[in-house]
């Protein structure tokens, strides 16, 4: 399926139109339990926000040019040539994943500024949300991302509203958490409240910053933010070399739940647990 698409997003054969919604059967029959397939799972179910178990606003939009208002997605052609429209959605051109993952998730924030939010607008079908130990790999290099990507792709087509919740949710041990740079980073982008009702805007600089490979700045972006939110992280600074900080970019797109962003804040800041049951 996926490598349909990708033929058909060059401009190849797509007058088929785009891959019919997948049986949810396939998430058993195809799950090999990698830190892959766990992440694209996450990945390939995310939307906007969900509603009545229907994603709104899926991820997929930003690999094919999808109409959005059909049940059965169509390619947008002009009527002279039937050819694929060039839709500013579509940021992802399959040559490099590093810089797929980080196109999508700016473009996610600039869509979000757009209706007033300053939220990374990505929010995986319940129970298959991104694990701390699936991203810690993931930082660390232990994970294929360009073959999760692929798999994302192919699992965007899967009708998500039918996919039933994992029967043993996965544990999500605080021994399993990234470095915490990459924490201050990912608590700076969240789709949704912490468990307390707060809010902790996302400045897109931040984004653009490490995707020019400066993690530094963009750090120091994050830190202003936590601060200015009530969160003391031990760290002053940070930097990494460019590689690293177009990762730490690309790491973002992974949606993980408001519970597991509280998770790292009272990692980052331990008098802030203590605050929030008070």
């Amino acid at each position: 399926a996926q490598q349909i698409e990708t033929i058909q997003a060059g401009g190849t054969a797509f007058a088929a139109g785009p891959i019919p919604q997948l049986n949810p059967e396939w998430l058993t029959a195809a799950n090999d339990n990698s830190a892959e397939w766990q992440l694209a799972c996450a990945l390939g179910s995310s939307a906007a926000f969900w509603k009545h178990k229907e994603p709104q606003d899926p991820v997929r939009h930003h690999w094919l040019p999808l109409l959005e208002s059909k049940r059965f997605w169509k390619y947008h052609t002009t009527d002279a040539d039937q050819r694929l429209y060039h839709d500013v959605r579509c940021v992802v051109n399959r040559r490099d994943a590093l810089a797929d993952a980080a196109a999508v998730v700016e473009r996610r924030l600039i869509e979000a500024s757009q209706h007033g939010s300053r939220a990374l607008r990505l929010v995986a079908a319940p129970g298959f949300e991104a694990q701390w130990k699936d991203l810690s790999n993931l930082l660390n290099g232990s994970v294929d991302l360009d073959r999760t990507l692929r798999l994302a792709q192919a699992l965007m087509a899967l009708n998500w509203k039918q996919a039933e919740k994992p029967a043993s949710p996965p544990s999500n041990s605080t021994t399993n958490l990234p470095e915490p740079a990459w924490l201050a980073l990912r608590c700076c982008c969240l789709a949704e409240k912490l468990p307390d009702g707060r809010t902790i805007p996302c400045d897109p600089a931040m984004v653009r910053r490490l995707r020019a490979g400066d993690a530094g700045e963009a750090l120091a972006i994050a830190l202003r933010r936590l601060r200015a939110s009530g969160i003391r992280p031990p760290l002053q600074a940070g930097n990494a070399d460019s590689n690293i900080a177009r990762l730490w970019a690309a790491a973002l797109i992974f949606p993980i739940t408001p519970e597991m962003a509280e998770q790292a804040i009272n990692h980052l800041h331990p008098a802030h647990e203590g605050a929030t049951r008070a």
